[in-house]
């Protein structure tokens, strides 16, 4: 039931406003205002229109019809247009146009503030006007400072756009699936950037380490799997330090230099894996000095010397490998996308060609008796040309195209003499008017032929792929040495033990010597030789005795530093 009023003989019609409404301030000695009759009406003008908007048809037998208005109008409802005001949202936002603009006031930042249920501000996203940032924060959980933040801005160069992530604890992690993959960490008080940390799932699926790490004051500098693996230093002097996982330093290459991390502990290869040639400006290998030695004794009898050296059998060979060569073997194949061309079949549209014969007159010059004569004549010539339909043209309405084929001739008259011999005007050639005929228009025939193109397809290829294989290269060139199992056949039969110029691995049972700890038996057995030669009277030492009296086992006389 939809009624304005409810008393019965009412007026049918508005009542007018007042041209003077009083309004009344009774503390200021001017009487009340009295709700007139258009003052009722306006009151129930305005909430009727409250219901209309709000798709409510009023009803006098209904009081909500106000509050379900204004739930319909208000309640999960878009918001057009620009608010000006701060803008609170209880439950969801949404923007079914997909934009939703913040808009600065000037001199301020645009803020998108992110809060719990207990209105406590969890974290913010705005654009920082001092910076030009667009910045999201973590606050904490009081929500009263920032515990980080992530920030885009172009602060180093106009056309560069940078990332700031800022926690903290100066750390900058990401994650995959709960999975760290990489961290970089920013110690306080030197503003050095500490470690930069790779993760890298292994085989088993745990989580190692590569550091990438700054000392403090840029000193050191750490590549490796981690604290407690191996590593790679770098210091602020040059020296790069390799340590193995869980040993001490192994190499150190520094300026000039390349030596083991500890002194007579590491070795230079092994009998299986081995260095192809050492080039050096110097032969030193060990030292000699005797003050790095103890023990000393004589090493044997001049005869047994002797006696040794004639039994060690110096020898000539050639290694069964002289080196390794680096081949490339087939190694399956790959799947690769290439391009290829291939020819197909096209049914084509084209013009069908008729020869024509027409005759031309065209001159034709010779040359005779020294002159050159001109002559007209009639040439047949044929040619290839589109053959043509023709077909009958309308215009949109209809009607026949026509154009003038012959146009009118006027009446000719012309003097001549009749039979009496009087000259009299004749007509000579009758007036004609203009000849139409209907335009024709010509399209060429056309007849479909097959012709072969050719495309650039995209196809799958099987494409070989090959490995590098270490191939044993058999030895080419002859040297000269000794048996090293016959050399540890003789030391036991001598009784020399576990002597230093017989090397053994243990791993693969290869024997190898140290040449250099076989010249002092070369030298034992040349002294007996010598000393046999003079005892006989065949060789007289030019030295006499002298320095023949000095035993292993004397004082090592003081001397004096000499450089170098």
């Amino acid at each position: 039931m939809d009624l304005r009023s409810y008393q019965s003989n009412a007026s049918g019609s508005a009542p007018t406003a007042p041209a003077s409404p009083s309004v009344g301030f009774p503390q200021g000695g001017v009487s009340a205002t009295r709700p007139g009759a258009y003052w009722f009406h306006q009151v129930g003008e305005e909430l009727r229109n409250i219901l209309t908007v709000g798709g409510v048809t009023p009803n006098n037998a209904t009081l909500t019809q106000l509050k379900q208005a204004l739930d319909a109008i208000y309640l999960n409802k878009s918001i057009g247009g620009t608010v000006s005001a701060n803008l609170i949202a209880t439950g969801s936002l949404t923007s079914q146009g997909g934009l939703v603009y913040c808009q600065a006031a000037p001199g301020s930042n645009a803020h998108f503030w992110f809060n719990n249920e207990s209105g406590v501000t969890q974290g913010i996203l705005y654009w920082r006007r001092s910076s030009d940032e667009i910045v999201i924060e973590r606050a904490n959980a009081a929500g009263s400072a920032a515990e980080g933040y992530f920030a885009l801005n172009n602060l180093r160069a106009a056309t560069d756009l940078n990332l700031r992530i800022v926690g903290s604890d100066r750390s900058i992690e990401f994650e995959n699936g709960g999975n760290r993959i990489s961290r970089q960490r920013h110690y306080a008080g030197g503003g050095s950037v500490g470690a930069i940390e790779k993760y890298v799932a292994d085989a088993a699926g745990a989580n190692e380490r590569m550091v990438f790490q700054a000392s403090h004051g840029g000193a050191t500098q750490i590549i490796g799997p981690g604290p407690t693996g191996g590593s790679v230093s770098v210091n602020n002097v040059g020296l790069i330090t390799i340590a193995p996982v869980g040993a001490e330093e192994t190499l150190f290459l520094g300026t000039g230099v390349v030596r083991a991390g500890a002194d007579n502990t590491k070795n230079l290869g092994n009998g299986t894996v081995r260095w192809g040639t050492l080039f050096a400006a110097t032969g030193t290998i060990n030292t000699s000095d005797p003050t790095l030695k103890t023990e000393m004794r004589p090493l044997m009898k001049p005869s047994d010397a002797l006696s040794l050296v004639r039994r060690m059998g110096p020898m000539l060979y050639k290694w069964i490998e002289g080196g390794n060569d680096i081949v490339q073997e087939p190694d399956g194949f790959d799947e690769v996308e290439a391009e290829d061309s291939e020819t197909y079949d096209e049914e084509s549209q084209e013009a069908e060609m008729e020869t024509v014969t027409t005759t031309q007159i065209v001159p034709e010059f010779t040359i005779e008796n020294g002159k050159a004569i001109a002559r007209i004549v009639e040439k047949t010539i044929e040619q290839q040309r589109p053959k043509m339909q023709a077909y009958p043209l309308f215009d949109e309405a209809g009607q026949p195209v026509m154009r003038i084929a012959k146009f009118a001739q006027p009446e000719v008259r012309a003097m001549q003499k009749n039979e009496a011999g009087q000259d009299v005007e004749v007509v000579v050639q009758e007036a004609t008017p203009d000849v139409f005929e209907q335009v024709m228009h010509h399209v060429p025939v056309l007849v479909t032929k097959t012709v072969q193109r050719t495309r650039m397809v995209k196809k799958i290829e099987q494409r070989q792929k090959f490995k590098d294989v270490i191939v044993p290269r058999p030895g080419r060139r002859t040297h000269a040495g000794f048996n090293a199992w016959r050399i540890e056949d003789l030391f036991k039969l001598y009784g020399i033990e576990d002597c230093g110029a017989l090397v053994k691995d243990f791993d693969t049972g290869i024997r190898s010597l140290r040449p250099d700890q076989l010249i002092p038996f070369l030298a034992a057995a040349v002294g007996g030789l010598a000393q046999a030669m003079s005892d006989a009277g065949l060789w007289k030492d030019p030295m006499g005795d002298r320095a023949l009296d000095w035993q292993p086992g004397d004082p090592v006389p003081a001397r004096k530093k000499e450089k170098a």
